[in-house]
């Protein structure tokens, strides 16, 4: 996001690479930023202790995430951004079919 301030307490929907670490639980923006350490490139995650069992099944898989996004405070090594009062964690497959395309009349 530019400009992170223009979103800060409102609510979002986005789709990310899902780690839950012993002291991380983050939305990466694809599976090559964490696999290259890319931790500036990631939200944080604020799960209650039932969606931190949930995103247990769900890591290191692509997620659909629903919440409220906050600034989290400017640090080189951070994300500037974090997800509170989430209310949707589920899977999103990458892979799945386009819809079909619908024909239109001439």
């Amino acid at each position: 996001i530019a400009n992170p301030a223009t979103y800060a307490g409102k609510p979002v929907q986005t789709i990310g690479f899902l780690c839950i670490a012993e002291e991380e639980e983050n939305l990466y923006l694809n599976e090559e930023d964490y696999l290259h350490g890319l931790y500036i490139n990631s939200i944080d995650l604020r799960l209650t202790e039932s969606q931190r069992e949930k995103a247990k099944a769900l890591n290191l898989k692509y997620v659909m995430v629903e919440g409220t996004l906050s600034l989290r405070g400017v640090h080189p090594d951070w994300p500037m951004l974090r997800l509170v009062n989430i209310h949707r964690l589920d899977e999103w497959n990458i892979h799945r079919q386009p819809p079909a395309a619908v024909a239109t009349p001439r």
